[in-house]
């Protein structure tokens, strides 16, 4: 079986450890494939790091683009940001037919994303590049979302616009979820300078809760 390489945003130190630890545990609980976890962090010296993030609002917003380079433009590979939890078998997401397209995502997210790395080979700047224009994720998203394919909104379910402020997704039709929302997240990041507040669906909080405990009881 081919081994999954996906790719997690996630800072540049260990502010979001917890979350990582438990976002990782969660894909490999449901993986019928080995897969291998490479953490974007914005620090390591060479391809994958010093990228100049002064104008990004996340400290990993602009890495997700320098994957398939990363990947020699070669197989597939999976990007999602780290504040995320997986409830389903990450090799269906994988091997979803592109339909031509070079990756997949949801409509303006791109917080989790299939990429066929060869076809990508045109499309991104070179990371040489892209690690100098610290603009060039904000300035170039509109070009990239609309050479997209479709990807199904269950692989990337919103706390907030899905589960909060709409129901387009019931949570036993969640595949996996996304904890967009800051002052809710159940980890409670320590570089947020904002007050915390109760997550609206505790049934949210309460299934991270599981798969935290699970996660931590292993180490």
């Amino acid at each position: 079986m081919e081994t999954i390489n996906i790719f997690v945003g996630t800072s540049v130190d260990d502010e979001d450890r917890e979350a990582e630890i438990t976002l990782e545990y969660s894909l490999r609980k449901y993986s019928s494939s080995p897969i291998k976890i490479h953490y974007l962090k914005n620090k390591e010296e060479g391809i994958m790091g010093e990228f100049d993030s002064s104008q990004w609002a996340t400290p990993f917003a602009g890495m997700r683009w320098a994957i398939p380079e990363y990947c020699n433009f070669k197989s597939r590979a999976i990007y999602m940001d780290v504040d995320q939890l997986n409830l389903r078998d990450i090799t269906e997401l994988y091997t979803l037919d592109l339909n031509n397209k070079p990756f997949l995502s949801r409509k303006a997210r791109s917080c989790v994303i299939l990429f066929d790395c060869a076809a990508c080979e045109n499309i991104f700047a070179p990371i040489s590049e892209q690690k100098q224009q610290p603009s060039y994720h904000r300035t170039n998203y509109d070009k990239f979302d609309i050479q997209r394919g479709d990807l199904d909104t269950r692989w990337n379910a919103l706390d907030n616009v899905d589960f909060v402020y709409s129901n387009n997704i019931l949570l036993e039709d969640a595949w996996h979820i996304h904890f967009t929302e800051v002052k809710w997240q159940p980890w409670k990041p320590s570089w947020f300078d904002e007050p915390f507040e109760d997550h609206p669906r505790q049934d949210l909080v309460e299934l991270w809760k599981k798969h935290r405990e699970e996660a931590f009881s292993i180490l």
